[in-house]
């Protein structure tokens, strides 16, 4: 058994996402201690802009054709696709910027579904955590406040419940 653990936090030591993943492989390693942990952190060791282009383009082209970036493309998606394969549970700590998954997080989905074989169902029977976050100030006063929701409440933080103001 493995846990696959991928976060796509810019923020560093101040990430919610990243403080959330942290709670819940805590919880996951006093019940299993001896699970391997796999981390990938898409923010620090983000993937190359042009991986996922080149993989995608190398499927048009003949195996001896391609081009060195082609081959490097294919490579990172077949080991990004095959290590989400392997792991029997997998927890996704992915901060919402600008409306919507960070570019590393996209990067990702886009090379794994591109290193697996059309159709392939990566995340069939495997218990996964989906932990989104988004930022912003949240306190009184703050523009956030008017009108709109909270983030919501951890069990035991003290982060502001969901309540509309």
């Amino acid at each position: 058994m493995t846990l696959l653990r991928i976060d796509a936090t810019i923020q560093g030591p101040a990430s919610a996402s990243a403080a959330l993943a942290d709670l819940v492989l805590d919880e996951f390693r006093a019940v299993r201690p001896d699970v391997p942990v796999v981390n990938r952190h898409l923010g620090v060791d983000p993937l190359p802009a042009d991986a996922w282009a080149n993989a995608v383009h190398a499927g048009f082209v003949a195996e001896d054709e391609r081009t060195p970036a082609q081959r490097e493309g294919l490579a990172l998606a077949a080991e990004l696709a095959a290590e989400l394969q392997a792991a029997d549970v997998v927890v996704l700590a992915l901060p919402l910027y600008n409306f919507g998954v960070s570019q590393h997080a996209k990067a990702w989905f886009d090379l794994v579904l591109a290193g697996a074989p059309h159709g392939t169902r990566l995340l069939e029977g495997k218990p996964v955590v989906l932990i989104t976050t988004r930022g912003g100030a949240y306190g009184a006063g703050t523009p956030a406040r008017a009108g709109t929701t909270a983030p919501t409440t951890c069990a035991g933080s003290s982060w502001t419940s969901g309540e509309r103001t």
